[in-house]
């Protein structure tokens, strides 16, 4: 992982635990209910999200299929209404 990637994780992951120290705080006010927020939670969020990334570095090279069967959908609208426009008026600007 580059560092800036590394450094954009924590700060992802430092946001998700402040943030719900904050939702907790709402969740009390709001159904008179509970929630800690603690050292070890956050310590069981990284553990989390570093098996998630694990499990997605082994998925993703052994499944470029997968995304471009997402992806090819969307795009190929896009490209034949491009191809169209330069097609039949190319003396005008299509985008």
């Amino acid at each position: 992982m580059t560092a800036e990637t590394r450094s954009a994780c924590v700060d992802m992951c430092k946001m998700f635990h402040m943030s719900t120290g904050g939702l907790s705080l709402r969740y009390r006010t709001e159904l008179g209910r509970f929630n800690y927020v603690t050292p070890t939670s956050y310590l069981e969020m990284l553990l989390t999200f570093k098996s998630i990334l694990d499990k997605k570095r082994t998925y993703v090279p052994h499944h470029p299929t997968d995304y471009s069967l997402l992806v090819g959908p969307l795009i190929e609208p896009l490209i034949d209404s491009l191809v169209d426009c330069f097609v039949s008026i190319p003396s005008q600007r299509c985008i």
